[in-house]
């Protein structure tokens, strides 16, 4: 209903993608949804399988960090050579079983300016395990381990900066302290109420 409502006649990937928003006679549902459409679309990660759907220095993948992202220069000059998405650059005559190969910056024809640039995203493909497999790319939300969004965790991801920093709670202070064992049992025992000061 909602999906032939308000996102018919694209599918999910597109609309999630798109920075359009048609507020017009929409739901209050489907406004709170809008709202946290930026906070969704920056947690969405990619589960590579055959990677068609996965478009070049756009579209993070699982454990990438930032390496995914490439410059508008060489994006640009990539998409020109008809090279848009992950299963594009798949050097199948080298891979293995055990690791998959990626076509390199000069078996592309990639300008010299851009080779180091390259290197660095074939790299990071490879140091995430990325293995190209038969199925459907899956988009999935980052901060979980099932990789499914809750408003739960959204609230938790956007309260996450506001969070109080982390201390460690007296007792751990005071093992660290440079003083003798004795001096550090005896200021624990008072603490504790374990050992009273004697009063003169």
């Amino acid at each position: 209903m909602v999906v032939s409502k308000y996102i018919t006649p694209s599918n999910i990937i597109h609309w999630i993608r798109q920075n359009h928003r048609n507020s017009a006679n929409i739901s209050i549902i489907w406004k709170v949804v809008l709202n946290t459409k930026e906070l969704i679309r920056n947690g969405l990660t990619w589960r590579i399988r055959s990677g068609a759907q996965v478009r070049l220095g756009v579209d993070p993948w699982v454990r990438c960090g930032n390496a995914h992202r490439l410059s508008e220069e060489l994006r640009t000059y990539l998409i020109e050579q008809g090279i848009t998405h992950v299963c594009h650059i798949v050097d199948n005559a080298h891979s293995t079983l055990l690791q998959q190969t990626w076509k390199s910056g000069l078996h592309l024809n990639i300008p010299s300016c851009w080779q180091q640039e390259w290197r660095y995203f074939t790299k990071a493909l490879t140091e995430a395990h990325i293995r190209i497999t038969e199925g459907d790319d899956e988009l999935i939300w980052a901060f979980t381990k099932h990789g499914v969004y809750a408003p739960k965790i959204g609230y938790q991801v956007l309260m996450e900066p506001y969070k109080p920093p982390i201390t460690d709670p007296w007792w751990k202070i005071m093992w660290k302290l440079k003083a003798a064992p004795r001096t550090r049992l005896l200021m624990w025992s008072i603490q504790c109420n374990k050992v009273r000061p004697l009063l003169i």
